[in-house]
């Protein structure tokens, strides 16, 4: 049998520093920490960014750096606004336009 096809007697490092922290902690109270919920607002943020763009480069097949830019900057707000928005689309200049009209 090979190395890596070898059941190993201890679980990954992860598998066992995750029950540490669940025996540490409740459920409820790491659902409340700051952290927990910087960390669920940040992966929303980059959720909504990665498909923002797929859109975007599907409506417009590119967008500039610069334009790209600024995207990246965007609340999560602002860029399920600019979601909705760039249905309407019909050139990069509209992205521009919507960009400037947002203050971005």
């Amino acid at each position: 049998m090979a190395e890596n096809e070898r059941s190993h007697p201890y679980p990954k490092t992860s598998d066992r520093f995750k029950d540490l922290i669940r025996q540490l902690f409740s459920e409820e109270i790491m659902r409340e920490s700051v952290i927990y919920q910087d960390i669920l607002e940040e992966g929303k943020r980059e959720e909504a960014l990665t498909y923002t763009m797929r859109l975007l480069k599907r409506r417009l097949v590119t967008v500039e750096p610069e334009q790209e830019q600024q995207i990246r900057g965007l609340s999560v707000t602002q860029l399920e606004n600019l979601g909705e928005a760039l249905l309407d689309f019909s050139s990069a200049a509209d992205l521009v336009t919507w960009l400037q009209a947002n203050n971005c």
